[in-house]
């Protein structure tokens, strides 16, 4: 008797209100749910980085001129060539590349970005996007040796199966003729290589 008025009591409302507490919820799932694809836009993306790394040497004045902002009067051309040319960087463009492989799969994540602002702003005023590889100084608060050197481990392909047998070998020519020797061995890894690879790495080389 006493069990079946406190079910009334207090279980009942209970339940009431965590059903009425689900009807609230759901509700507001759907009105979160908002449909931006119609909203109009019209972007323009200009892949700077592309042009700048694909460029020929003797284009360094054509792109000066498309993207002065770009290229501080105070910089002689053969800075700019410089970067262009560093294997490191081209690395890094390399590696971009193969993430945005296209144009539209880079357009359509910004799209979808800029048309939730259009939707609750609608005279905001789109920009022009420019994509830009930036340095790779990441490395310099690693650097605290005078003599260095620089391993970029890929990933398999076609011509190569990164077998681990001869990753480890290779990885202990390098430990016997650099680190042994006192160089800092900075050891740049890619999208690409497989974390078992990088693990024996740190195994073989130290972190």
């Amino acid at each position: 008797m006493i069990l079946n008025q406190f079910m009334k009591l207090f279980i009942a409302p209970i339940i009431f209100i965590f059903i009425s507490f689900l009807f609230i919820k759901c509700e507001s799932s759907e009105k979160l749910k908002l449909d931006f694809s119609s909203v109009p836009l019209d972007i323009q993306i200009d892949r700077f980085d592309k042009e700048f790394f694909n460029s020929e040497d003797d284009e360094i004045v054509d792109l000066k001129n498309k993207y002065p902002f770009f290229f501080p009067k105070e910089f002689d051309d053969s800075i700019w060539l410089k970067r262009k040319n560093d294997p490191l960087l081209s690395l890094l463009n390399s590696e971009i590349n193969k993430v945005f492989f296209s144009d539209k799969v880079l357009k359509i994540p910004i799209e979808k970005v800029f048309k939730h602002i259009k939707y609750y702003f609608p005279n905001y005023k789109i920009p022009k996007v420019i994509t830009v590889s930036n340095n790779v100084d990441y490395l310099k608060p690693k650097i605290n040796k005078t003599k260095i050197v620089s391993f970029i481990v890929g990933g398999p392909n076609r011509y190569y199966n990164f077998n681990e047998k001869i990753i480890e070998n290779i990885f202990c020519k390098i430990k016997e003729n650099f680190i042994d020797k006192d160089y800092q061995l900075i050891l740049v890894p890619s999208m690409r290589t497989p974390k078992n690879i990088i693990e024996l790495s740190k195994n073989k080389l130290g972190e």
